[in-house]
């Protein structure tokens, strides 16, 4: 059998070769959109998300779509005509798209027919259904052909901004749910092969399939703690369990994998969070991973080594409206982790304002601006004279939305209230010199680190603490990073990239001033002795920083060394001249920074 369906795949693959179907007929049946582009990585989908709606709602902003493998290939590989997501994309107009294409239970009855199948039972709905051997090689192969397909036929759609992976997944986008409290999926899954190592395998190859078709969209993963099943000796023959270390260490997979391409997803908030999950700390210590709360995670997968700091860019799904609690207290917890986006209930099963007596902010409008922060550094020129510090010059500025913690200044329900931003920053100099800079709020003074108010907006200078350029030649801007934190955790707000700005620098060099220059013919020889001293408005000069060159007129030269004289250098040397007459003697002083200074004396030599 598994050499009929490997012969099965192979047919696939030249016929999407030679006969026209997949990305070829796909992208010619794909609708144009006239929105803006951009180069690089599309943007982060941000504020509140309409779940299977499109457009969506009034006072949200983007939507996303779930739609299952068997609308998409019912009958075969090639995408039909028209499918959800052309219906979508054509309903859109340029609001960003979230999609999420399901295998698990929506598989195609031919995939099923080819690749082996096996019987499940939701273990949320108690609904059953039929879902592919997902973690074989044959399966695994028709999945990548359907994804190269979407790519190749949405990738270049400007708004389809976000692919959530789905190919190990059973029963929901949530590749990480196996279902095993119910026993019959566990004896189920174990009849039909699966094993946790081929699971595992799935699971970084969706992420890794997924980078390579969509380069520039964003790569959502959903995750929970994850379910483990594997066989036993005991009376049941199979063991379940949860190893949340395995999700840490896929999230982490993701992210050094992908880097703030991969969205850090989960789709189960609710108010309160530590109604997730029931009574298991797992959730809790999964989220503590995911927003970077817990440190960064040492990634040890596939002989991997390496320190990997989670945090933004995250986005969130409530549960549904029947399970979330308070919307509006599930929305404040998302707004504490700094996640760019919340999904709300499916079908507007949600409110929309507060109740009468609540507070003025829980309007969707509002909260969705919570969501919407994207700080950016303007930055400033910094003129600097080599030696002289830099202390007190203005390098940028950042505002910060502050609306989230203005509103809910007073701790609300069961959540509290969103702690304020503390910022500081950090400056690299054109010489490759790093220090901390100081931060001030309005007219504050400045310090290494401040935290801001209870305002709507904070906005930031930030200002040299002091920095001497040495004595010499320099080219280049200067780099500012500000660093946010909120409740100890390090996060960066805009979309997993760092809040930096390039910083325009000129650097003047120190002026030298010749204070004596004589230059003495001998009586009676056709000798002169030059004597000079100069100052450098540096003070950190020393001599070997000086170049000190003679032409003494007579088509010869000399280079000698600068001495230390006090405060001051001084400079000697003499000459023996191989005929008597009149000569023009010309010093001149170069430091290694650029600054110079010249002199000529006219002597009569005898």
């Amino acid at each position: 059998m598994r050499h009929a369906r490997l012969a099965v795949i192979a047919l696939i693959a030249a016929a999407a070769m030679t006969q026209g179907f997949g990305s070829v007929r796909a992208a010619e049946l794909r609708p144009l959109t006239t929105c803006s582009t951009g180069s690089g990585t599309k943007p982060l989908i941000r504020g509140l998300v309409d779940r299977g709606v499109v457009p969506p709602a009034a006072g949200l902003q983007a939507s996303s779509i779930q739609v299952g493998w068997d609308q998409l290939e019912p009958s075969g590989p090639g995408l039909v005509a028209d499918n959800p997501i052309d219906k979508a994309i054509a309903a859109a107009g340029c609001t960003p798209l979230r999609i999420r294409v399901l295998a698990g239970i929506a598989t195609p009855l031919w995939v099923l027919a080819e690749t082996g199948s096996v019987a499940v039972v939701n273990p949320y709905s108690n609904t059953p259904g039929t879902a592919g051997d997902f973690w074989t090689a044959e399966y695994g192969a028709l999945y990548d052909n359907l994804e190269s397909e979407l790519a190749a036929a949405y990738e270049q759609v400007p708004n389809v901004d976000e692919f959530v992976v789905s190919r190990c997944a059973l029963f929901y986008p949530e590749p990480f749910i196996l279902g095993t409290s119910i026993a019959a999926n566990d004896t189920a899954l174990l009849a039909a092969g699966y094993t946790e190592a081929a699971d595992q395998q799935c699971q970084q190859e969706e992420i890794d399939t997924a980078g390579a078709d969509w380069p520039t969209t964003r790569i959502g993963v959903s995750f929970n703690p994850y379910q483990t099943l594997a066989p036993s000796t005991n009376s049941k023959g199979y063991v379940t369990g949860v190893d949340e270390g395995y999700t840490e260490q896929m999230m982490a997979y993701c992210r050094y994998t992908l880097g703030p391409r991969c969205v850090l997803e989960n789709d189960s908030i609710r108010d309160p969070i530590s109604a997730v999950g029931g009574s298991g700390p797992y959730y809790g210590e999964m989220y503590a991973a995911m927003t970077g709360a817990s440190g960064p995670i040492e990634l040890t997968l596939g002989g991997t080594d390496r320190s990997v700091t989670l945090g933004a860019p995250l986005a969130f799904q409530t549960a549904t409206a029947d399970n979330i609690g308070d919307l509006w207290g599930t929305l404040e917890w998302a707004r504490l982790q700094h996640a760019a986006s919340v999904e709300l209930p499916l079908d507007g099963t949600y409110a929309t304002s507060g109740a009468s007596g609540s507070p003025a902010w829980q309007t969707l409008p509002e909260v969705a601006a919570w969501f919407e922060d994207m700080p950016a550094i303007t930055t400033a020129q910094v003129t600097a004279t080599q030696g002289t510090s830099t202390a007190g010059a203005v390098v940028g500025s950042v505002t910060l939305d502050e609306r989230a913690a203005s509103d809910t200044g007073v701790p609300y329900g069961d959540v509290g209230s969103v702690p304020f931003d503390a910022v500081s920053a950090t400056i690299t100099w054109p010489t490759g010199a790093t220090q901390p800079g100081l931060v001030a709020i309005g007219t504050g003074t400045p310090a290494a680190s401040v935290t801001c108010g209870a305002g709507p907006t904070c906005a930031v200078t930030i200002i040299s603490g002091g920095y001497t350029f040495p004595e010499q030649e320099v080219s280049g801007p200067a780099t500012v990073s500000v660093t946010v934190s909120a409740g100890g955790v390090i996060y960066t707000p805009a979309d997993g990239v760092g809040i930096d700005g390039s910083v325009p620098v000129t650097v003047t060099p120190a002026p030298l001033t010749l204070r004596s220059f004589t230059v003495t013919p001998a009586k009676s020889a056709p000798t002169a002795k030059l004597s000079a001293t100069f100052a450098d408005a540096d003070p950190l000069g020393v001599p070997a920083d000086y170049t000190v060159q003679i032409a003494w007129g007579d088509g010869t030269t000399s280079v000698v060394a600068a001495q230390a004289a006090g405060t001051r250098f001084s400079a000697a040397a003499t000459h023996r001249y191989a005929r008597k007459g009149k000569d023009t003697v010309t010093l001149i002083i170069v430091d290694t920074g650029g600054a110079t200074v010249s002199g000529r004396k006219a002597i009569t030599v005898r």
